[in-house]
């Protein structure tokens, strides 16, 4: 099953993966066809740290998120 594949790849990328990974599937979530949010949502998990790097993680995120929708 393709889902279950692609679960267990992100949950390691997850995992190991970085700030810039955690944007790299948003991006990727928000131009996904309809549908595919119902179950990638868990997908999505953004990163709150105090640090500074963890403010800007964070403001990247919204930013994404704030922006127009790309074609």
């Amino acid at each position: 099953d393709i889902h279950q594949w692609l679960e267990r790849l992100v949950v390691i990328l997850l995992r190991v993966g970085g700030s810039e990974e955690h944007l790299y599937l948003l991006n990727h979530l928000l131009i996904c066809p309809a549908g595919v949010g119902k179950w990638a949502a868990p997908f999505l998990q953004i990163q709150v740290q105090t640090i500074s790097s963890g403010v800007q993680h964070f403001m990247q995120a919204l930013a994404i998120l704030m922006s127009p929708a790309r074609h």
